[in-house]
């Protein structure tokens, strides 16, 4: 009976401290290489009035997040998030609408932008449906994007 208490013992304190050098560390790692940047989005040629919004990208990951609030709801329309500039093809982040109450959202990957130099990000006014592949001349929101897309 004494072998059997010593063993359970020795089980629970196993269990309890872990069991060596196999600890695989924190999970959601704070360290981990996942930049972001956030970039606060405002009128831009005079078409959003009051209308605001963020962008999160992920450069390593090409996640991109756009939420924006105050943009009218479009018919026969959408809005498309762009990245563009910095001697780059402008890159859409996605078509949107938004609802009564003006807001709207997207999220698209896009993979590794890391080597990439966009210089700003917009939103666009494009037709539904859109012929062109290209960002459309009129613009609704925007800013310019002033960190680096590298990793450190």
């Amino acid at each position: 009976m004494k072998t059997f208490r010593l063993v359970l013992l020795c089980l629970t304190l196993i269990a309890m401290l872990g069991c060596g050098d196999s600890d695989p560390g924190p999970v959601n790692d704070p360290t981990s290489d996942d930049t972001m940047i956030t970039l606060n989005i405002a009128e831009y040629e005079g078409l959003g009035g009051a209308a605001t919004g963020t962008v999160t990208i992920n450069p390593r990951t090409g996640k991109i997040d756009t939420t924006v609030s105050n943009l009218p709801t479009l018919t026969d329309e959408k809005y498309e998030g762009w990245l563009a500039g910095g001697g780059e093809t402008p890159t859409s982040t996605g078509r949107f609408n938004t609802d009564a109450n003006g807001v709207g959202s997207v999220s698209v990957t896009l993979g590794d932008l890391q080597d990439k130099t966009f210089a700003f990000y917009v939103i666009t006014i494009e037709p539904e449906p859109d012929p062109d592949k290209a960002p459309d001349p009129r613009h609704s929101i925007g800013a310019k994007i002033t960190e680096t897309f590298a990793s450190e």
